[in-house]
């Protein structure tokens, strides 16, 4: 009888390990940073990330242009930058329960159009 006590906590032992390990490693995270063409960081970049089940959050990369957003359930995700001066920017990414998703997002330089429009004046007679 004792042994059969003995198993019985073991095994229930076990199972709520495991279930514990599950549920903390049941979620992944994105990591990145944000720089230009030059390599010089991009702070202050609104980082908008879309995914499974309609899943939206917006953060904004630091001093060092990194960005981190843990908590995510495994599926495929889209990471939007943007910065005033540079040009909008998405990534896919998959993220995996227990993994980190690294991303190095370079931003280029927003091309602006500038249009000039001449008027001819009329020659007075």
């Amino acid at each position: 009888m004792t042994l059969i006590r003995l198993a019985i906590s073991l095994f229930a032992l076990i199972s709520l390990s495991l279930t514990s390990f599950a549920q903390g490693t049941g979620v992944g995270t994105i990591k990145g940073q944000v720089v230009d063409d030059t390599g010089a960081y991009v702070p202050a970049t609104d980082v908008r990330i879309t995914g499974p089940r309609g899943f939206s959050r917006t953060v904004q990369s630091d001093a060092l242009g990194t960005f981190t957003v843990p908590g995510l359930v495994p599926g495929n995700y889209v990471v939007r930058t943007t910065r005033t001066g540079f040009a909008v920017s998405s990534t896919p990414v998959t993220v995996e329960a227990g993994r980190v998703a690294s991303l190095n997002i370079t931003l280029k330089i927003e091309a602006t159009k500038q249009e000039v429009t001449e008027k001819k004046k009329k020659k007075r007679k």
